[in-house]
């Protein structure tokens, strides 16, 4: 009998893919307050705070079974806080 204990994943480059998962979360939360100040009759200013989140991320397994091992995605993930002026 085989037995195996322990296995891990790890992204060949995580700097690369949570970089893009920031420009994502920070264009998400830039249309995000363009819609809000829209609804209150306001346009958007410069942020004047922004903040992140640590950037993490995670493996979503299709399927784990023994003794194969079937393919998945990794899940990068990035939360900013931005707060913008009102014109």
């Amino acid at each position: 009998m085989n037995r195996v204990n322990g296995i891990s994943f790890a992204i060949a480059d995580p700097k690369k893919y949570q970089s893009e998962a920031r420009l994502k979360a920070l264009r998400a939360a830039r249309e995000k307050a363009i819609a809000m100040a829209t609804e209150l009759g306001q346009t958007i200013g410069k942020p004047w705070e922004v903040t992140e989140a640590t950037a993490n991320w995670s493996l979503r397994e299709e399927q784990l079974s023994a003794p194969a091992i079937a393919g998945g995605e990794v899940i990068v993930q990035a939360a900013v806080r931005v707060r913008f002026q009102l014109e």
